[in-house]
């Protein structure tokens, strides 16, 4: 994992794509917290219910 992000890390840094690592965390963080909150499933308050 640490060689993935160090290689990640280097990409960024030779390509001269700095503003890509706070996006790509950003989304990250969202989808952790997406996909591992506990209750009903993920995408429940956008689907559609009738009662």
């Amino acid at each position: 994992m640490r060689r993935l992000l160090r290689q990640w890390l280097g990409f960024l840094w030779q390509e001269k794509k700095y503003w890509l690592a706070p996006l790509i965390v950003a989304v990250l963080i969202l989808a952790g917290l997406v996909f591992l909150t506990q209750g009903p499933p993920p995408l429940s308050p956008f689907m559609y219910s009738v009662k």
